[in-house]
């Protein structure tokens, strides 16, 4: 079943729009999505709870934050916040998967984000983790954006998980060497 998802609270109506500004998972709906391009979205579900690394679980809006930070790597930059917007409001949580549609001459495909959240001596990362399959092929790229008080600063690309992040990579922070190897292995998509 493939839907479009651009509503957020705000937009969702009256009714419903209360429910969001009262529920206990108020602190997972985004505050405000700007009007971006519709994405057509074949799943839309909460990303899996043991993909983390130290306890920080970020809000809708840290979240909301690093994928306006990230490089497009699966959804279009264009509508890629305001779906995981939708999700967020739909499965009520911050963390989730979102998967499109992709074209492809071998068989279904699909394509999919899944942001999991790191911390690491009170600094906080947001890790994008895309999953593309193409028939019976798949391949996958890791972003990861860290969040400072204002905004998101993107830190490392892994396009096709081909690095393993033994050495600093391209844009690391100045201090990787010294962040921990399951850290570094987690940021790089590889744990």
């Amino acid at each position: 079943m493939r839907m479009r998802l651009t509503a957020t609270c705000s937009m969702l109506g009256t009714a419903l729009l209360s429910s969001c500004a009262t529920s206990p998972s108020a602190r997972s709906a985004p505050k405000s999505v700007p009007s971006q391009a519709s994405i057509e979205v074949s799943r839309c579900e909460p990303a899996g709870t043991d993909k983390h690394f130290g306890s920080w679980q970020p809000s809708a809006d840290e979240v909301l934050t690093a994928t306006d930070a990230l490089p497009e790597i699966c959804l279009p930059k264009s509508g890629r916040r305001s779906a995981v917007a939708a999700c967020q409001t739909k499965v009520k949580q911050a963390l989730v998967s979102v998967a499109i549609p992709i074209k492809s001459d071998e068989g279904p495909a699909e394509c999919s984000e899944t942001f999991a959240p790191a911390e690491w001596n009170q600094r906080h990362f947001i890790v994008a983790r895309a999953f593309y399959q193409y028939g019976a092929k798949f391949s996958g790229t890791v972003v990861t954006a860290e969040l400072t008080k204002r905004s998101a600063l993107h830190v490392i690309e892994n396009r096709g998980l081909t690095e393993s992040c033994k050495t600093p990579p391209t844009r690391a922070p100045a201090d990787w060497t010294s962040m921990p190897p399951d850290l570094q292995a987690f940021i790089c998509g590889w744990q």
